[in-house]
């Protein structure tokens, strides 16, 4: 029996349909990994892409001189994308807002969702994020009253060495 022009409709639906969930497949595995090599300043441009790419509003806030070493840009890389999911998938939030300044020789990224609140800041991925940043000497603060949203700041030390990397 010949193929009809109904069936070879349906079999490019079928095609096209494959072809966008396996490019949405492989879009969220990269989306882990950050665009560029971090360090000496490129951790601007990858969190500007991390806010575009947000599938909710994100604002974002940089200030001029935020450049630290390759672990500091990247630690606070790993914070912002898990900010970022968390407020996607569990917080129910409407926007996020991530803020990035430099104060008394570090570097503090902010980021805050209006969602839910109520995230439990000895959960895997966030212990996992103050274990990465303590590696660098920095910390994480987690504030998550329930109906408050949430905000995570991470804090770097940056020496005048590491901001050269």
């Amino acid at each position: 029996r010949a193929a009809t022009r109904d069936d070879a409709g349906a079999v490019f639906h079928v095609v096209c349909e494959e072809i966008t969930s396996t490019t949405r497949v492989i879009g969220d595995l990269v989306a882990g990994v950050p665009s560029t090599e971090l360090g000496g300043g490129r951790l601007r441009a990858v969190l500007e892409q991390l806010a575009a790419r947000c599938s909710l509003p994100a604002s974002i806030t940089i200030e001029a001189d935020t450049a630290a070493g390759v672990n500091e840009e990247t630690a606070l890389f790993y914070v912002c994308l898990e900010a970022l999911t968390n407020a996607v998938k569990h917080a129910e939030a409407s926007t996020v807002e991530i803020s990035l300044t430099s104060i008394g020789g570090a570097l503090v990224m902010t980021v805050h969702d209006n969602g839910a609140g109520g995230a439990d800041p000895t959960g895997s991925g966030l212990r996992g994020l103050a274990d990465r940043l303590a590696t660098c000497g920095g910390r994480l603060q987690v504030d998550s009253a329930p109906g408050a949203g949430t905000t995570v700041m991470a804090t770097v030390p940056v020496s005048r060495f590491s901001a050269m990397a």
